[in-house]
């Protein structure tokens, strides 16, 4: 039961952060500063267009999509650890779940 809490929590923060991650390339699309790298001309570009920002929002994403793997993966133990029927092999794929912990929560800070 615990275990789903904290999975249910966990995907509300990855809903967080798909929501901020499209604001923001929203606001990169739209905010217009500038001249973008290696353009022609003077004439002001969106900041989108500037490879610091598009670094950025492509880091997000990765993380984002780092977020949503780990979440999808660690419900997918949680199943199988509910269906097993052997108790040896339901301990095992919950301590393998347990083991990936740190790494899930490295993910969310």
């Amino acid at each position: 039961m615990m275990n789903s809490a904290r999975l249910s929590v966990g995907i509300q923060g990855i809903g967080l952060s798909e929501l901020a991650l499209q604001q923001a390339n929203a606001w990169a699309h739209d905010r217009v500063q500038g001249r973008a790298g290696g353009a022609s001309g003077d004439e002001p570009a969106p900041i989108m267009r500037h490879p610091d920002v598009a670094r950025m929002l492509l880091t997000i994403r990765a993380n984002v999509d780092a977020m949503r793997a780990l979440a999808l993966y660690t419900a997918l133990t949680l199943d199988r650890a509910r269906a097993e029927p052997d108790e040896k092999r339901r301990q095992a794929r919950a301590h393998a779940r347990r083991a990936a912990d740190p790494d899930r929560q490295g993910l969310e800070h």
